[in-house]
C-alpha cells in the first residue's frame, strides 16, 4: 500500500508532509482533483510501448492538467492477474487497482481495459462477459481483431478490404497476414517489440483510417477492426485546445 501511495504522489508532483495524526499535501502542491485520472490495463508489450509514448505527449504539454496511469507498470510479472494475458484476468486486475486507490481516497475517473479478439483462447462466452462487467462497472473497452497490430497498420493504409482478413476464421491467421502487410512499412518490425519513431508522425492517420472499419464492440466479436481511436479520443478531449496527436 505504501509503494503505491508514494508512487501514486510522486507521479503527480506533489509534495507530501507529514502531520501528527494525519497525511497532508505541502502548501503549493497541485491539489489531486484538480487533475483527471485515467487508468489504463493494456494485454501486451507492445500496447504498453505505444501508451508510454501517448503519456509522454500528455506530459509535455504543460497546459494539461491529465494523469494517465498504465496499471501494467504497478504489478510484479508473477501476479497471476497481469502474468496471464487473458482479458478475463486484465479486468480482474483493473478492479484490484479501483479497489486498491479508493482506500487512499483517490479514484480514476476513467478506466479503460485494451484487449486483442484471439478467438483461439477469448471464448465467445467470455467475450460477452468481458462487455456486460465492463458495462456494470463503467470501463471502457478497447477491442483489436484479430490484435493490436491492426491498429498499427492504420498507421499506414486507409483501407484494409484488400486483405479479406475476415475470410480467415482464426485470428492466428489474420495477424499473420496484418503483420505481413505492415512489415512492408515498417521495416525491422517484429512481434512483440516496437519502435515509436515511424508510428509518431502517423497517430492521426491512424485515427481517421481506423475509422473505416467497425467501432461496434459487438461487431468487432467477429469483423476484423478496431476501436483504439476512442481512447485517443477521449485523451484529446480532455486536452482543450492542445492538438496532441500529428
Amino acid at each position: 500500500m505504501l509503494f503505491l501511495k508514494y508512487s501514486m504522489m510522486e507521479k503527480l508532483n506533489l509534495d507530501f508532509v507529514t502531520i501528527p495524526g494525519k497525511d497532508a499535501y505541502e502548501s503549493g502542491s497541485t491539489p489531486v482533483r484538480n487533475l483527471y485520472f485515467i487508468a489504463i490495463i493494456a494485454e501486451g508489450k507492445e500496447e504498453c510501448i505505444y501508451l508510454d509514448y501517448i503519456k509522454s505527449i500528455v506530459n509535455e504539454a504543460d497546459t494539461v492538467k491529465l494523469n494517465i496511469e498504465i496499471l501494467n507498470h504497478y504489478y510484479n510479472k508473477e501476479k497471476t492477474a497481469l502474468s496471464e494475458s487473458h482479458p478475463l484476468r486484465r479486468l480482474d486486475a483493473l478492479k484490484e487497482w479501483s479497489d486498491t486507490i479508493q482506500k487512499i481516497s483517490l479514484t480514476d475517473d476513467e478506466e479503460w481495459i485494451i484487449c486483442d479478439r484471439d478467438n483461439g483462447s477469448f471464448t465467445d462466452d467470455q467475450y460477452d462477459k468481458l462487455l456486460a462487467d465492463a458495462e456494470k462497472r463503467g470501463i471502457h473497452v478497447i477491442v483489436s481483431n484479430p490484435a493490436f497490430q491492426i491498429w498499427l497498420l492504420f498507421h499506414f493504409v486507409k483501407d484494409i478490404t484488400p486483405l479479406r482478413l475476415d475470410d480467415y476464421p482464426k485470428s492466428k491467421d489474420r495477424l499473420k497476414i496484418v503483420e505481413s502487410e505492415l512489415k512492408k512499412y515498417v521495416d525491422g518490425y517484429k512481434h512483440g517489440s516496437l519502435e515509436m519513431d515511424p508510428f509518431s508522425e502517423h497517430i492521426r492517420d491512424a485515427m481517421d483510417n481506423s475509422q473505416s472499419t467497425t467501432q461496434d464492440l459487438k461487431e468487432l466479436k467477429r469483423s476484423s477492426g478496431t476501436n483504439f481511436r476512442n481512447l485517443l479520443c477521449s485523451i484529446q478531449d480532455k486536452c482543450n485546445d492542445v492538438a496532441l496527436f500529428s
